[in-house]
């Protein structure tokens, strides 16, 4: 069998085109090519055959010359082994499972004016060409369907029964009347956007649940969105994308017999806390110490000082970013910076310094000169004793976590002992030299 020719959408229906291709409304045809319908609800939606915008006349091709209605019952040219015209129709929410016997599957059907039924053979189901969403049925008219005018048709598959559009067969015009609530079943458009702080917000999943098969798009450069969809049926709309909240969540449409617009989401961003502790290698808080967090390209880097148990917070940090810690030690400590990872939810750290070492070279002096034997207290480490220049000399200990340097105290009592001490020496040394001369005296 020869498969059928595909079909190229293009603008306008117009009831001249009595021959020509099948013509869809402008803004349809630009739009079908995003458009892929999704089931909703968990429920399969029914079959839609498309019609003209103004009435229930079907958008239908003779599927080899493709020329409009009225269609001959039989054709001019040969197809297959007989000359059975073959018409196609346009269908939304159909789309039969792989290596399914179409024939079997999708039933087809028409109703005369007298209320006699056919039983149509559907040859082949595919997607239109040009129009995402939209397959073409290619239906066999039955042996005893003559010149009888208008008919109602329709498909059904999996159990469901499409809507019922027109078709002049042998000539246009008579047949029954249209099913009570019918109307035109052009395809409908729900469009809107994705927007940050005003701005539109691009490549942002939008999912269409409502037709055959899940549907999801990205949205444009500035945060549009459209998605084309069969008539009367149910569909919702979710967007989705890590580290993003939306507001509303999702929308959605019961029996949906209009196009919509502005349907626009709110994303917001979601953001996390950092908390962190610095302590030097011993275990004690590193207080009153600035701590710089740094991110990507356009975030703005942010700065805050440990507080009494050498803690620190950062709040609302926007998720989905790796961040760089640095503390700034100063003289008093060296840290190496820190790695958040990936941002995905509140981050904990502990950051660990090495405190500076120093050397503390000095000389203790009197009046007399320097002054040997002199105690200098260095506060937090043992004492040191200045040599004979008058120099203490000792390594200082780890920097202070409040000071740069390390303390010295030099007192008074020191100075006078040191003084004393020599002037002691100096006593003891004359006392030693006059004891034999007063002895020789006495006898």
């Amino acid at each position: 069998m020869r498969r059928p020719l595909t079909q190229t959408f293009s603008a306008n229906t117009n009831a001249a085109n009595a021959r020509g291709r099948v013509r869809l409304s402008a803004a349809a045809c630009a739009l079908m090519l995003l458009c892929v319908a999704a089931v909703a609800k968990g429920q399969t939606p029914r079959p839609v055959l498309l019609s003209e915008p103004t009435s229930t006349r079907a958008l239908a091709l003779e599927s080899v010359t493709q020329v409009r209605e009225p269609f001959a019952p039989e054709s001019a040219i040969v197809w297959g082994a007989d000359r059975r015209t073959r018409v196609r129709l346009f269908a939304m929410n159909l789309a039969p499972r792989p290596g399914e016997d179409v024939s079997t599957v999708v039933g087809a059907f028409a109703e005369d004016v007298s209320g006699r039924r056919y039983t149509l053979k559907t040859e082949y189901v595919g997607a239109a060409s040009g129009a995402a969403g939209v397959s073409g049925v290619v239906l066999r008219l039955s042996e005893d369907l003559g010149d009888v005018g208008d008919v109602l048709v329709w498909i059904s598959y999996g159990g469901l029964s499409s809507n019922r559009v027109r078709v002049g067969v042998g000539h246009v015009g008579g047949g029954p009347p249209d099913d009570a609530g019918a109307v035109p079943t052009q395809p409908l458009l729900l469009a809107g956007g994705v927007i940050e702080n005003n701005d539109g917000l691009a490549g942002i999943d939008v999912t269409l649940a409502g037709g055959t098969s899940p549907s999801t798009l990205k949205t444009d450069a500035d945060g549009s969105y459209s998605f084309v969809v069969a008539p009367t049926g149910s569909y919702t709309l979710t967007p989705s994308a890590p580290f993003y909240d939306f507001e509303p969540e999702s929308r959605s449409f019961d029996s949906l017999e209009s196009s919509r617009g502005g349907l626009f989401f709110n994303a917001r961003r979601q953001t996390h806390t950092i908390f962190g502790q610095l302590h030097d290698e011993a275990g004690r808080e590193l207080f009153n110490f600035q701590v710089v967090l740094t991110g990507a390209a356009g975030f703005e880097p942010r700065t805050t000082t440990t507080d009494d148990s050498g803690q620190f917070t950062f709040f609302d940090v926007p998720a989905g970013f790796d961040y760089t810690l640095t503390p700034l030690g100063g003289a008093v400590a060296s840290f190496n910076p820190a790695r958040t990872g990936l941002l995905v939810a509140d981050v904990s750290l502990s950051l660990v310094g090495s405190r500076r070492t120093y050397a503390i070279r000095g000389r203790v002096t009197d009046d007399a000169g320097p002054v040997s034997g002199a105690l200098v207290v260095l506060e937090g480490r043992p004492n040191a004793a200045t040599n004979a220049a008058g120099t203490p000399s000792r390594g200082c200990p780890r920097a202070s976590r409040t000071q740069s340097t390390c303390p010295t105290r030099i007192t008074r009592t020191t100075r006078t002992a040191a003084r004393s001490r020599a002037s002691n020496a100096t006593r003891c040394s004359t006392s030693k030299r006059r004891r034999p001369s007063s002895s020789t005296g006495a006898s």
